[in-house]
């Protein structure tokens, strides 16, 4: 890529809006003519205004146009493949297609998103990852993979269950004692936003899928699933949120306050709309005293 030095780089990028509106500024520093306009013209867009409700998030760019930017900013094949895949990502409707693009931008050897580790994505990824490592901080455990694999409900192999063990002592999740037991400690586990967002859908699906699973493998009185709906304003939807959020709180710091736990428990709380939310306030019209 034919650009100064002090450019800056697509693969330090997770959004290209982001890099779209540095790349701007950078170039507008040492250029007064690079202006929407030219870059309007350059790529072609009908009007200047259509490249600054871009950046700003208002409209999508089109795959198409992504190969007419990457011609514009003079990539190369794998910067113009990593910025198109950006805006597949950043644009994706469903999380499966997210998943699918966040996997692929993984995979770039290039990338320099600054706390991106596949590894660290992983963790997320597989229910048992988490389960197995609560496990380990109440049952001890050497070697015998079929063993601990079966100590989860639904069971998991023994090949399943070493790579969790794998994955979680490169993590340092997990760590082995002098006599070779494995232990759970608890230092933190740093991931960028993007890929964090992405691995905890991932992990938020499989656990929502239990969950319904568990109304046949478990009596009532081991589990306690139920919901309810309800229609209220959006203000109250969001004092709800902030209720379930203390709420969770108050779980886990039970859950750390046991100091002899004997089992691993799944905690999910869901609050979704069952219609189309039709505005953020209070309708027009509408008393709400």
């Amino acid at each position: 890529m034919n650009m100064r030095e002090d450019a800056i780089n697509i693969f330090e990028y997770s959004d290209y809006r982001m890099f779209l509106k540095d790349y701007y500024e950078s170039h507008k520093k040492y250029n007064p003519e690079f202006t929407y306009r030219h870059i309007a013209e350059r790529v072609g867009f009908k009007s200047a205004g259509h490249f600054t409700q871009i950046i700003k998030g208002l409209i999508n760019l089109s795959v198409s146009m992504a190969g007419n930017f990457a011609e514009f900013l003079k990539f190369g094949k794998k910067e113009a493949e990593y910025f198109e895949l950006l805006v597949r990502f950043n644009q994706a409707k469903t999380h499966a297609e997210k998943k699918r693009c966040f996997e692929r931008i993984l995979k770039f050897k290039e990338l320099k998103i600054a706390a991106i580790r596949p590894d660290q994505y992983e963790y997320f990824d597989k229910w048992y990852y988490v389960a197995i490592r609560e496990v380990l901080a109440y049952h001890p455990f050497k070697d015998n993979y079929a063993e601990l694999g079966k100590k989860l409900k639904p069971s998991v192999s023994a090949t399943e269950a070493k790579r969790a063990i794998d994955l979680l002592l490169r993590l340092g999740l997990i760590a082995r004692t002098v006599d070779g037991t494995c232990k759970k400690v608890s230092p933190s586990l740093s991931a960028n936003p993007v890929g964090k967002s992405v691995a905890l859908a991932n992990q938020a699906l499989d656990t929502m899928r239990l969950a319904g699973e568990a109304l046949d493998r478990f009596p009532r009185e081991q589990r306690n699933i139920s919901g309810v709906a309800f229609s209220v304003s959006a203000r109250t939807f969001e004092t709800m949120r902030k209720e379930v959020r203390n709420f969770r709180k108050r779980i886990l710091d039970l859950a750390q306050a046991d100091s002899c736990p004997d089992g691993v428990y799944q905690f999910n709380v869901q609050l979704f709309p069952l219609t189309e939310i039709q505005s953020k306030g209070v309708d027009k019209g509408k008393s709400c005293d």
